[in-house]
């Protein structure tokens, strides 16, 4: 199967973003009053890094739309697990021997099978979950005969997924939070964004970039500038748009994908370099747990303003990503040996 290099530029800019929206969890930023133009330019950055696990969510929908229950989707997982589990044990070692952290082996030993050997691997114990249900989901989106029903599917998963994260948990009168929508079904958006995914993957939308672009735009300016007000003064609070399946993050992440799915680079370095980095983006994010571990002392350390925080945003973000994609180009050609070396013995033997 042909590799769409739109669907690789997707893959890149997520772990990007992954990358970048911890640059602010590795920080003072959740800490600082919001007041003040830089303060309002990071949120507006933090929410469009914020699109990062949504659109991999999407990507699984686009590429798994036609999957099956067969013995060949199952064994899929295995590349993952092999993956989580070779870094899982790394980030053990190194924060055993390295950050000198002291638990009881039992601990390590569990660590790996219950999600805590890497602090980002809750998204592994959710891929696996999404995964297995993948066909099934796929039976269910196939049975709506007609695109408005789909389209009604996954109108009904923005209701239930999206839209308490924006209209909930205000205070009204001194009372407690609202519940204008239920709470009870926002967990539920990885499902989603699956399906978002394969309406695209099966519709395949031509958006115009420039109006796509705009609309990113005026998504996350009215986002920032409603929070801003939101919080009046004080630090960043969670109650208010909060968690990846927000409905202002559905959309945001909606625009991106589409603006960028469909794109076909010509030039075969750049090409290859994304793919490259695409096919790393899996160990990319586990990795950069340990990377982030070594960054985040000194982040809090050496940053407490607003202007700082803006002025070491770039060159920590690269510089993180460099570090992350070299060490796991380094994994995936150590991986590949095996693979190498059975093609040659299979070369020699029809000399």
């Amino acid at each position: 199967m042909k590799r769409v290099t739109g669907l690789d530029i997707v893959r890149v800019i997520a772990i990007l973003f992954v990358i970048s929206v911890h640059y602010f969890r590795n920080t003072t930023f959740y800490t600082i009053p919001t007041t003040g133009k830089t303060m309002g330019i990071l949120l507006a950055f933090r929410w469009l890094f914020y699109t990062c696990v949504p659109l991999f969510m999407i990507l699984t929908g686009y590429l798994s739309r036609n999957k099956e229950t067969n013995k060949k989707y199952y064994s899929g997982i295995k590349k993952v697990l092999t993956s989580y589990f070779f870094i899982s044990i790394i980030c053990i070692i190194v924060r055993i021997f390295y950050f000198k952290e002291e638990r009881r082996i039992l601990y390590w030993l569990i660590s790996p099978f219950n999600f805590t050997a890497n602090g980002y691997s809750w998204y592994i114990e959710m891929y696996i979950g999404l995964f297995l249900l993948a066909p099934f989901l796929n039976v269910l989106y196939k049975g709506l005969e007609t695109k408005e029903k789909k389209q009604l599917l996954i109108g009904t998963l923005l209701i239930l997924t999206g839209l308490p994260a924006v209209f909930n948990n205000y205070n009204i009168l001194g009372l407690n939070k609202i519940e204008i929508f239920p709470n009870w079904w926002k967990e539920i958006y990885p499902i989603t964004y699956y399906f978002i995914g394969s309406y695209i993957g099966e519709y395949k939308p031509k958006a115009n970039k420039k109006y796509t672009i705009f609309y990113i735009f005026l998504v996350l300016l009215i986002q920032t500038s409603c929070f801003y007000l939101l919080v009046d003064g004080k630090s960043f609070s969670y109650n208010f748009y909060d968690g990846y399946g927000s409905a202002l993050t559905t959309i945001l992440s909606i625009l991106i994908f589409i603006t960028f799915y469909d794109i076909d680079i010509k030039n075969k370095f750049v090409s290859k370099l994304i793919t490259s980095i695409s096919l790393c983006s899996l160990d990319m994010y586990l990795f950069s747990y340990l990377i982030d571990l070594k960054f985040a002392e000194k982040l809090k350390e050496s940053l407490s303003t607003p202007k700082e925080l803006l002025l070491h945003m770039i060159p920590t973000i690269i510089t993180i990503f460099v570090i992350c994609y070299l060490i796991s180009l380094i994994k995936k050609i150590i991986f590949e040996i095996p693979e190498k070396i059975k093609k040659i013995k299979k070369t020699q033997k029809t000399w």
